[in-house]
């Protein structure tokens, strides 16, 4: 019973907020979104210390293709302040970058300086995150090289990746641990010997030269040396491509919290040994699109629009993609029989994206 009420308390936080990771940190300046508190050091047995100088040697190769990044840039507050870096994701001009801009820019316009051409130009702050603490500009140009957001799902705590910024490759780290958002393995925690500079600048590749994170914080600012947390490009992907095509991330609400169905709760519900997957209504907030539909504490949604549920983490994604003003309709199992229910998603009614730099 206590198992249980643990799980009920963090995860209204999660249903009823759409899909934010009841432990996911809150926003802190200039940190994308990390806060230091809660991110800790948790070495893994697949985590070993990495002997830089024999991966220069085995990945040579790797190392002078990162040698000038183009699709890397860096981002200025103006021509002398330099923020961070952003990397190029769309040959016309949009750049993914931590959210930098808040406690600083007074107009919706900052510089980027392009690694081919050292010159500054203007960019355009096109949408703000703060959820996941990033942000997409725009500069005005055509025809430039940029890097694809590949899914990230086969990364395994141990794996070695390299550290790239600006101005070329910084050095090998590896994977300590991993947090999952919407897409599983969505965030994660590197180590290495990096000083306290890096956590502004470098994107993560695996040694098939992959864009695979995006480094978001320093967690320590009292050591010389710096644990990152970085989100996974599969994160990344779903996050700019919501900014570019509305400006914000409008996040549909549906009201309930919701648990996994383990074998005694299964049993306890009703739940008949071919309905597979599925997971528990544990809360239904008032005045909700989960409360107007009729749905209830002790429900066992089995499908999402006809979508077998199989996981929290997958009704955290179905949901976390639906669009604002639609219906889905869930198969739910209650008591022991089937039902189907029609739920329209509305906006949810707090701001998660902060405003525009004016």
């Amino acid at each position: 019973m206590e198992r249980s009420r643990i799980l009920i308390v963090c995860l209204p936080f999660v249903a009823f907020l759409s899909f934010s990771h009841c432990t996911l940190p809150t926003q802190e300046m200039k940190t994308g979104g990390i806060s230091q508190e809660s991110i800790k050091v948790t070495q893994t047995d697949e985590t070993k210390k990495i002997d830089q100088e024999k991966l220069k040697e085995e990945h040579a190769d790797l190392l002078q293709e990162f040698a000038n990044p183009a699709a890397v840039v860096t981002v200025l507050l103006s021509e002398q302040d330099i923020v961070g870096y952003g990397v190029l994701i769309r040959s016309d001009g949009y750049i993914l970058t931590p959210d930098y801009f808040q406690p600083f820019c007074e107009e919706p316009v900052v510089k980027v300086l392009l690694s081919t051409t050292g010159v500054p130009v203007n960019a355009k702050i096109i949408g703000r995150d703060s959820r996941s603490g990033l942000a997409v500009l725009k500069i005005d140009a055509d025809g430039l090289p940029y890097w694809r957001l590949k899914a990230s799902e086969d990364l395994r705590a141990g794996d070695v990746l390299l550290m790239v910024e600006p101005n070329g490759p910084v050095e090998f780290v590896t994977i300590v641990q991993f947090k999952d958002i919407l897409f599983g393995q969505d965030s994660f925690q590197i180590a290495g010997s990096f000083d306290k500079r890096t956590f502004l600048r470098g994107v993560l590749v695996n040694l098939k030269s992959e864009l695979v994170g995006l480094n978001l914080s320093l967690p320590d600012a009292q050591s010389e040396k710096a644990v990152l947390f970085s989100l996974s490009t599969s994160y990344a992907q779903y996050v700019a491509d919501r900014l570019i095509k509305f400006g914000k991330i409008n996040r549909p609400m549906f009201g309930v919290a919701i648990q996994e169905l383990t074998p005694k709760l299964r049993e306890a519900f009703f739940i008949k040994e071919e309905d597979k997957g599925g997971v528990l209504v544990s809360i239904v907030h008032r005045h909700t699109p989960a409360a107007r539909a009729g749905l209830q504490v002790g429900d066992a949604i089995m499908e999402w629009d006809g979508k077998p549920i199989k996981s929290v983490l997958m009704f955290r994604r179905m949901l976390a993609l639906a669009e604002l003003g639609t219906t889905v309709r869930l198969k739910v199992i209650r008591q022991g029989e089937t039902k189907r229910i029609a739920i329209s998603l509305t906006d949810l009614h707090l701001s998660l994206s902060p405003q525009p730099c004016r």
